[in-house]
Protein backbone atom coordinates (compact mmCIF):
# COMPACT_ATOMS: atom_id res chain seq x y z
CA UNK A 1 0.00 0.00 0.00
CA UNK A 2 1.28 3.48 -0.82
CA UNK A 3 2.23 5.79 2.05
CA UNK A 4 -0.15 8.54 2.63
CA UNK A 5 0.19 11.88 4.10
CA UNK A 6 -1.73 14.94 4.31
CA UNK A 7 -5.00 16.08 3.13
CA UNK A 8 -6.07 18.20 0.46
CA UNK A 9 -9.84 19.46 -0.84
CA UNK A 10 -9.57 18.04 -4.17
CA UNK A 11 -13.23 18.73 -4.75
CA UNK A 12 -12.81 22.48 -4.09
CA UNK A 13 -9.43 21.66 -6.72
CA UNK A 14 -11.88 20.48 -9.02
CA UNK A 15 -14.23 23.30 -8.91
CA UNK A 16 -11.59 25.47 -9.11
CA UNK A 17 -10.48 23.93 -12.23
CA UNK A 18 -12.91 22.65 -13.99
CA UNK A 19 -12.11 19.45 -14.11
CA UNK A 20 -14.00 16.23 -13.80
CA UNK A 21 -13.38 13.67 -11.42
CA UNK A 22 -12.77 10.98 -14.30
CA UNK A 23 -10.21 13.58 -15.16
CA UNK A 24 -8.65 13.71 -12.18
CA UNK A 25 -8.76 9.98 -11.63
CA UNK A 26 -6.48 9.63 -15.39
CA UNK A 27 -4.16 12.10 -14.12
CA UNK A 28 -3.57 10.35 -10.99
CA UNK A 29 -3.64 6.93 -11.79
CA UNK A 30 -6.71 5.32 -10.02
CA UNK A 31 -10.50 4.07 -10.16
CA UNK A 32 -12.85 7.20 -9.75
CA UNK A 33 -14.05 5.01 -6.70
CA UNK A 34 -10.52 5.30 -5.09
CA UNK A 35 -11.00 9.13 -5.92
CA UNK A 36 -14.03 9.40 -4.21
CA UNK A 37 -12.53 8.09 -1.03
CA UNK A 38 -9.28 10.19 -1.09
CA UNK A 39 -11.95 13.44 -1.48
CA UNK A 40 -13.75 12.50 1.34
CA UNK A 41 -10.88 11.97 3.67
CA UNK A 42 -11.10 8.38 4.15
CA UNK A 43 -7.83 7.73 2.60
CA UNK A 44 -5.03 10.22 1.61
CA UNK A 45 -3.02 11.10 -1.17
CA UNK A 46 -0.13 8.77 -2.08
CA UNK A 47 3.87 10.92 -2.21
CA UNK A 48 3.35 9.69 -6.19
CA UNK A 49 -0.30 10.82 -6.31
CA UNK A 50 0.83 14.18 -4.79
CA UNK A 51 4.06 14.79 -6.62
CA UNK A 52 1.51 14.85 -9.23
CA UNK A 53 -0.43 17.72 -8.69
CA UNK A 54 2.16 19.78 -7.21
CA UNK A 55 3.44 19.20 -10.97
CA UNK A 56 0.53 19.93 -12.52
CA UNK A 57 -1.71 21.95 -10.90
CA UNK A 58 -0.59 25.65 -10.00
CA UNK A 59 -0.30 26.56 -6.51
CA UNK A 60 -1.87 23.01 -5.15
CA UNK A 61 -0.30 23.88 -1.46
CA UNK A 62 -3.05 26.02 -1.24
CA UNK A 63 -5.36 23.35 -1.44
CA UNK A 64 -3.63 21.45 1.83
CA UNK A 65 -5.73 21.23 5.02
CA UNK A 66 -4.54 22.79 7.89
CA UNK A 67 -4.79 20.57 11.00
CA UNK A 68 -5.67 22.25 14.37
CA UNK A 69 -3.22 20.38 16.33
CA UNK A 70 -0.26 21.86 14.63
CA UNK A 71 1.50 24.49 16.91
CA UNK A 72 4.16 27.10 15.52
CA UNK A 73 6.85 25.02 14.68
CA UNK A 74 3.97 22.73 12.51
CA UNK A 75 5.70 23.62 8.91
CA UNK A 76 8.61 22.05 10.09
CA UNK A 77 6.96 18.92 11.43
CA UNK A 78 4.92 18.60 7.93
CA UNK A 79 8.53 18.64 5.84
CA UNK A 80 9.80 16.24 8.35
CA UNK A 81 6.61 13.98 8.06
CA UNK A 82 7.08 14.80 4.60
CA UNK A 83 10.21 13.61 3.95
CA UNK A 84 10.02 10.50 6.19
CA UNK A 85 6.66 9.11 4.78
CA UNK A 86 9.30 9.67 0.88
CA UNK A 87 11.52 7.11 2.30
CA UNK A 88 8.84 4.51 3.49
CA UNK A 89 7.51 4.64 -0.04
CA UNK A 90 10.45 3.94 -1.71
CA UNK A 91 11.19 0.87 0.79
CA UNK A 92 7.91 -0.19 0.37
CA UNK A 93 8.05 -0.09 -3.47
CA UNK A 94 11.67 -2.29 -2.97
CA UNK A 95 9.95 -4.53 -1.25
CA UNK A 96 7.49 -4.81 -4.34
CA UNK A 97 10.45 -5.60 -6.67
CA UNK A 98 12.08 -7.84 -4.37
CA UNK A 99 8.89 -9.86 -4.17
CA UNK A 100 8.16 -10.04 -7.63
CA UNK A 101 11.73 -10.98 -8.78
CA UNK A 102 10.57 -14.23 -9.12
CA UNK A 103 7.90 -13.68 -11.11
CA UNK A 104 9.86 -11.50 -13.72
CA UNK A 105 13.03 -14.18 -14.31
CA UNK A 106 10.08 -16.05 -15.66
CA UNK A 107 8.38 -13.82 -17.94
CA UNK A 108 12.13 -13.23 -18.86
CA UNK A 109 12.10 -17.00 -19.42
CA UNK A 110 9.66 -17.11 -21.49
CA UNK A 111 11.22 -14.46 -23.97
CA UNK A 112 13.05 -16.96 -24.91
CA UNK A 113 12.05 -17.05 -28.93
CA UNK A 114 12.73 -13.02 -29.26
CA UNK A 115 15.25 -14.05 -31.84
CA UNK A 116 14.04 -15.97 -34.81
CA UNK A 117 15.81 -18.31 -36.92
CA UNK A 118 16.23 -15.88 -39.37
CA UNK A 119 18.27 -13.70 -36.66
CA UNK A 120 15.39 -10.86 -36.78
CA UNK A 121 14.71 -8.79 -33.26
CA UNK A 122 11.47 -9.60 -32.02
CA UNK A 123 9.56 -7.01 -29.33
CA UNK A 124 10.24 -7.97 -25.77
CA UNK A 125 6.90 -8.26 -23.64
CA UNK A 126 7.83 -7.43 -20.49
CA UNK A 127 4.42 -6.84 -19.28
CA UNK A 128 4.11 -7.24 -15.16
CA UNK A 129 0.50 -6.71 -14.05
CA UNK A 130 0.65 -3.90 -11.45
CA UNK A 131 -1.02 -0.41 -11.01
CA UNK A 132 2.31 1.29 -11.91
CA UNK A 133 3.00 -0.27 -15.60
CA UNK A 134 5.84 -2.77 -16.51
CA UNK A 135 8.68 -3.61 -14.08
CA UNK A 136 11.58 -3.24 -16.38
CA UNK A 137 14.91 -4.76 -14.63
CA UNK A 138 17.52 -4.04 -17.20
CA UNK A 139 20.11 -6.68 -15.52
CA UNK A 140 17.87 -9.51 -16.53
CA UNK A 141 17.52 -8.01 -20.46
CA UNK A 142 20.55 -8.93 -22.45
CA UNK A 143 21.04 -5.61 -24.91
CA UNK A 144 23.73 -6.66 -27.62
CA UNK A 145 26.27 -4.09 -28.47
CA UNK A 146 26.89 -5.02 -31.72
CA UNK A 147 23.31 -4.37 -33.18
CA UNK A 148 19.87 -2.88 -32.22
CA UNK A 149 17.09 -4.92 -30.76
CA UNK A 150 13.66 -3.90 -31.40
CA UNK A 151 12.47 -3.73 -27.26
CA UNK A 152 9.07 -1.68 -27.99
CA UNK A 153 7.21 -1.19 -31.61
CA UNK A 154 9.85 1.19 -32.91
CA UNK A 155 12.25 1.78 -30.30
CA UNK A 156 15.57 0.47 -30.60
CA UNK A 157 18.44 0.06 -27.99
CA UNK A 158 21.98 -1.34 -27.86
CA UNK A 159 24.69 -1.35 -25.20
CA UNK A 160 27.30 0.63 -25.58
CA UNK A 161 30.80 -0.83 -23.84
CA UNK A 162 32.81 2.48 -24.27
CA UNK A 163 32.81 6.52 -25.38
CA UNK A 164 34.51 5.67 -28.64
CA UNK A 165 32.35 2.30 -29.15
CA UNK A 166 30.40 3.16 -32.17
CA UNK A 167 29.12 1.09 -35.08
CA UNK A 168 28.14 3.52 -37.34
CA UNK A 169 28.78 7.80 -38.38
CA UNK A 170 25.42 8.40 -37.33
CA UNK A 171 26.45 6.98 -34.04
CA UNK A 172 29.10 9.79 -33.70
CA UNK A 173 26.03 12.75 -32.62
CA UNK A 174 26.03 10.49 -29.17
CA UNK A 175 29.94 11.40 -28.55
CA UNK A 176 30.19 14.86 -26.59
CA UNK A 177 26.90 14.13 -24.21
CA UNK A 178 29.61 10.81 -23.41
CA UNK A 179 33.02 12.24 -22.62
CA UNK A 180 32.21 12.36 -18.90
CA UNK A 181 30.35 8.72 -18.54
CA UNK A 182 31.50 6.28 -15.92
CA UNK A 183 30.99 3.26 -17.40
CA UNK A 184 32.11 1.98 -14.43
CA UNK A 185 29.32 3.07 -12.55
CA UNK A 186 26.58 3.05 -15.29
CA UNK A 187 25.14 0.86 -17.80
CA UNK A 188 24.72 2.85 -21.13
CA UNK A 189 22.54 2.19 -23.92
CA UNK A 190 22.31 4.20 -27.05
CA UNK A 191 18.54 4.21 -27.85
CA UNK A 192 16.60 5.30 -31.46
CA UNK A 193 12.95 5.81 -30.99
CA UNK A 194 10.65 6.99 -33.97
CA UNK A 195 8.48 9.80 -33.93
CA UNK A 196 5.06 8.79 -31.57
CA UNK A 197 6.45 6.01 -30.25
CA UNK A 198 5.70 5.32 -26.62
CA UNK A 199 6.97 3.65 -23.63
CA UNK A 200 4.51 3.17 -21.63
CA UNK A 201 3.93 3.57 -17.82
CA UNK A 202 7.10 1.72 -16.11
CA UNK A 203 9.77 1.40 -13.79
CA UNK A 204 13.13 0.10 -13.09
CA UNK A 205 15.44 -1.34 -10.77
CA UNK A 206 18.20 0.63 -11.37
CA UNK A 207 18.00 4.48 -11.30
CA UNK A 208 18.22 5.84 -14.54
CA UNK A 209 19.01 9.09 -16.62
CA UNK A 210 18.11 10.07 -20.06
CA UNK A 211 19.98 12.22 -22.11
CA UNK A 212 18.63 13.58 -25.43
CA UNK A 213 21.42 14.03 -28.29
CA UNK A 214 18.65 14.50 -30.49
CA UNK A 215 15.28 15.07 -31.29
CA UNK A 216 12.11 15.74 -28.67
CA UNK A 217 10.84 13.78 -25.85
CA UNK A 218 8.13 13.88 -23.34
CA UNK A 219 7.84 12.54 -19.50
CA UNK A 220 4.40 12.13 -20.13
CA UNK A 221 2.94 11.45 -16.12
CA UNK A 222 4.94 15.21 -15.45
CA UNK A 223 4.48 16.70 -18.34
CA UNK A 224 8.23 17.50 -19.15
CA UNK A 225 9.25 18.06 -22.58
CA UNK A 226 13.38 17.76 -23.34
CA UNK A 227 15.26 18.22 -26.33
CA UNK A 228 18.63 18.09 -27.72
CA UNK A 229 20.93 18.13 -24.24
CA UNK A 230 18.65 18.22 -21.76
CA UNK A 231 18.47 15.09 -19.51
CA UNK A 232 15.71 13.42 -17.02
CA UNK A 233 16.50 11.57 -14.13
CA UNK A 234 14.25 8.89 -12.62
CA UNK A 235 15.01 7.21 -9.06
CA UNK A 236 14.63 3.71 -8.56
CA UNK A 237 10.74 2.22 -8.93
CA UNK A 238 10.00 5.58 -9.92
CA UNK A 239 6.96 5.58 -12.73
CA UNK A 240 7.42 7.47 -15.60
CA UNK A 241 6.02 7.50 -19.16
CA UNK A 242 8.08 8.43 -22.29
CA UNK A 243 6.52 9.60 -25.66
CA UNK A 244 8.60 10.29 -28.48
CA UNK A 245 7.47 13.56 -29.87
CA UNK A 246 9.93 13.44 -32.86
CA UNK A 247 12.65 10.54 -33.98
CA UNK A 248 15.09 10.91 -31.41
CA UNK A 249 18.50 9.58 -30.38
CA UNK A 250 18.42 9.24 -27.00
CA UNK A 251 21.75 8.05 -24.17
CA UNK A 252 19.91 5.95 -21.30
CA UNK A 253 22.43 5.57 -18.18
CA UNK A 254 21.07 2.74 -15.90
CA UNK A 255 22.82 2.98 -12.24
CA UNK A 256 24.44 -0.62 -11.83
CA UNK A 257 23.04 -2.48 -8.89
CA UNK A 258 25.94 -3.95 -5.89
Amino acid sequence: MPVNYREFDLKQLRKDTSMSQAELAEMLQVSRSRLSRIENYKERLSYIQASILIKRIKNFSDYEIDTADEDAGGETIKQLRFKIDSLKEVIALKDEIISSKQEQIELLKSQNSIITSSNIAQPINLSVLNNKGDLVNWDLIDIPTDKYIEIKPGIYDRTLESSDHFISEEEKIFKDALNNIDFEKFRVLLNYSKEGTIFETHYHAEPESIIVAEGQIQETLSGTILSDNEVIRFESMQPHRILNLADSRLIILLEKLC
